[in-house]
């Protein structure tokens, strides 16, 4: 406990998700939407920014002291660490914003901050967090000897892109599976895939998986989701799937609810597919293919062994009678 507590002073995770200990206290009252805002700029202009903050307390109204950082992607999927600007490369001068915030009880404030890009920037992808630390929010360690007391962050994140598009480009690699013919009375399709992203701006997961052959197009899962792949990072992804009226007979099930209905038999491609926009261009997607056969073959050994044992026991008990 006390190392998670520890780990959680220095962990700023957006979209709405804090660390959760039972001895955390009004952590979960602030949401901030959007989680992430993306500017082109150019040298020299100005920009004002409006964000959404929600104290979804009944009662108690909430002072925050915000902070302007950088971050960088964290350990969680979907989250990120917010640190401070190095001192020779302090961008916090930037934006303008209240070094103080209230925000009143069950009500939702817009809250203005202002960019500021100075007319000597330099071309290049900047980020920004703006953090707000909740004066009242406090946990405290019981278990130890001693009480430690923290306070949780939240974060809303600025991608700032000055002269040049946010440019998209998710790669798949190493698609996998567990298996290359499947008995979907007996097996269940684990995938495995990995996005990294190419370019100057971050990617969250869009497309879709499917299964097709020159006939037919079936979609086993919608890949939509909140994880958060930063410029030059990666992550993998795990799927699986099952048939979902045999399969639990024979099969431990998916521990992810992804049950989908497999085909019997055939040749299918496994077609993993990214959407993404490159810089302010049209729509685009990746794709990345596996073949697989599906084929009830340990179903048909085991009716032949089943058979093979009836006749053995017919024969064996003709046997006797003669």
């Amino acid at each position: 406990m006390k190392k998670f507590l520890i780990f959680s002073i220095f962990l700023t995770i957006t979209f709405g998700y804090i660390p959760v200990t039972a001895e955390q206290i009004n952590s979960g009252n602030l949401i901030i939407s959007p989680s992430i805002q993306e500017i082109e700029a150019k040298p020299g202009n100005s920009y004002d920014l409006i964000y959404t903050v929600e104290n979804s307390s009944p009662s108690s109204a909430i002072i925050a002291d915000v902070n302007i950082e950088t971050f960088k992607e964290g350990d969680v999927p979907g989250s990120t660490i917010a640190l401070p600007f190095n001192k020779d490369n302090d961008l916090s001068k930037w934006i303008d914003s209240p070094k103080v915030e209230e925000f009143p009880a069950k009500l939702t404030s817009k809250k203005p901050i202002k960019l500021n890009i100075p007319i000597d920037a330099k071309p290049g992808v900047y980020f920004f967090a703006v953090v707000f630390q909740p004066r009242s929010s406090i946990s405290t360690d019981n278990s130890s000897k001693s009480n430690l007391v923290i306070q949780t962050r939240l974060a809303n994140l600025l991608f700032v892109n000055i002269a040049g598009d946010s440019l998209k480009q998710p790669i798949i690699n190493n698609l996998n599976t567990n298996l290359d013919i499947v008995d979907i009375f007996f097996d269940k399709l684990i995938t495995t895939y990995e996005i990294e992203v190419k370019g100057n701006s971050y990617y969250r997961t869009s497309g879709n998986i499917f299964l097709t052959d020159k006939d037919t197009l079936t979609t086993l899962n919608s890949t939509i989701s909140d994880s958060l792949i930063l410029p030059g990072g990666k992550k993998t992804f795990y799927e699986c799937y099952e048939n979902h009226i045999i399969a639990f007979l024979f099969v431990d099930k998916c521990k992810m609810e992804n049950n989908s209905k497999l085909p019997y038999f055939g040749r299918k491609n496994l077609e993993v597919k990214i959407d993404y926009i490159a810089g302010s261009g049209s729509p685009k997607s990746t794709v990345a293919t596996k073949q697989i056969l599906f084929f009830p073959y340990k179903f048909l050994i085991l009716i032949l062994l089943i058979a093979a044992l009836i006749i053995f026991t017919k024969k064996y008990h003709n046997t006797k009678k003669i």
